[in-house]
């Protein structure tokens, strides 16, 4: 990426790490198996999305990383 006139170094870095964060979370929903259609017996009628429990399980991680240290 080639910064243009518009574009300063803090946008671009900025972009950038927005770009990983989706890749991270498209990687762990793929790796959890959110993409996949629900089971039969899955609860359907939960008042959580696939991608709100993602968040919480990723929070609930990052503070547990953050109490090791």
């Amino acid at each position: 990426m080639v910064p243009d006139d518009s574009q300063t170094r803090e946008q671009l870095t900025s972009q950038l790490v927005v770009k990983a964060k989706r890749r991270k979370v498209k990687r762990e929903k793929s790796r959890r198996g959110l993409f996949l259609p629900p089971l039969h017996d899955d609860d359907t009628t939960s008042d959580v999305s696939p991608s709100q429990k993602l968040e919480a399980a990723l929070a609930e991680s990052r503070k547990r990383r953050q109490q090791r240290t």
